[in-house]
């Protein structure tokens, strides 16, 4: 899992932030061009900013939300649970941690306990980048691949140390109002009560059993019926509840020195990897520096290889004479986190 955040925590409002920018100085609407009646004779007046011209190439449209707080996520119940966050009196990085622990549960097709968190967080004064990804386990060596093309995409030699759960207990003790415990509470819920699968998950989902054949542990926890659950099916997963809950009430050391990091290092012995206790209770998340680039009138930071992967694509694009108003919305501008 990456997930990018752009908090913004001054006088606790917004949060989360994934910006498209695209323009158009003004246009007819397209259905009408296209022959659809429902945007005959309907002029198109354009929405825009001193910054943005919002131009949508598609019949079917989304306009800007406008609102002093605002929650960004790729499933609703996540966004909601962002905004459960605010309600109560919460900062933005318990809206921003509140959505990305529930999207764990809502769509686990994206994201899981298991993966990484990468973070760049404004707090009024002073930009700080957070990289709580992974090491390879310690006893991993390039040998182990001398007869291999590539690392395999399944199974433990894939696997690093997962680093979100660091990264919560990082980003919450450094800037949350709220407890740990109080941010898992809408993921607790939904995994535990069950929640209702969105068209876009179960049809990611319904990959699931070709790409996991073998793993019975996954069958198990993701195809409690024997298949993937269909969209507007509900699904449970209560054992997901209990692990949450145990990484919220011990401020994750469970994960990485308690019981759960006992089961990791079982299923990885059990299964032939090289994931040790120890591996998991050296993992340190790690508040690092931001590099920066200019784009015309935009900033953009990022840390490590990624952010310098961005500072290129920008020289490119300014050579070009390229400016923000000839981004469309299929081509997002996304900043990158990760370790130097």
């Amino acid at each position: 899992m990456q997930m990018m955040l752009h908090s913004l925590l001054c006088d606790g409002s917004v949060v989360e932030r994934r910006r498209c920018l695209s323009s158009t100085s003004g246009h007819i609407d397209q259905r009408a061009e296209a022959g659809d009646p429902r945007g005959a004779g309907r002029p198109k007046h354009p929405v825009t900013s001193s910054l943005v011209n919002y131009e949508f190439p598609y019949s079917s449209q989304r306009m800007p939300v406008m609102a002093r707080n605002l929650v960004a996520t790729s499933q609703p119940l996540a966004a909601q649970a962002g905004l459960r966050m605010l309600l109560a009196g919460g900062n933005a990085m318990d809206a921003a941690l509140a959505a990305a622990i529930t999207l764990t549960v809502v769509e686990p097709t994206s994201n899981g306990i298991g993966g990484d968190l990468f973070a760049i967080v404004w707090d009024g004064t002073e930009l700080s980048g957070l990289n709580a990804s992974g090491r390879s386990p310690a006893a991993l060596t390039p040998e182990r691949f001398h007869d291999r093309s590539s690392i395999p995409s399944c199974g433990w030699d894939a696997v690093t140390v997962p680093g979100a759960v660091s990264g919560w207990v990082e980003l919450s003790r450094r800037f949350s109002r709220f407890s740990l415990e109080r941010l898992v509470a809408p993921a607790v819920s939904y995994a535990r009560d069950g929640f209702l699968v969105g068209a876009i998950t179960a049809d990611n989902w319904s990959m699931a059993p070709e790409m996991y054949a073998g793993f019975d542990d996954f069958a198990r926890g993701f195809l409690p019926k024997g298949r993937p659950p269909t969209a507007g099916e509900l699904f449970r997963f209560p054992d997901q509840a209990t692990t949450l809950e145990s990484i919220a009430s011990s401020g994750g050391e469970s994960f990485y020195r308690g019981d759960l990091a006992q089961a990791i290092v079982a299923d990885a012995r059990r299964n032939g990897g090289l994931m040790t206790e120890q591996d998991l209770a050296d993992h340190t998340a790690d508040w690092v520096g931001t590099i920066s680039t200019g784009y015309h009138d935009v900033r953009d930071d990022g840390t490590g290889q990624p952010a310098s992967l961005q500072r290129s694509l920008s020289e490119r694009s300014m050579a070009r004479n390229e400016t923000p108003k000839t981004f469309r919305l299929r081509s997002p501008s996304v900043v990158f986190v990760r370790r130097p």
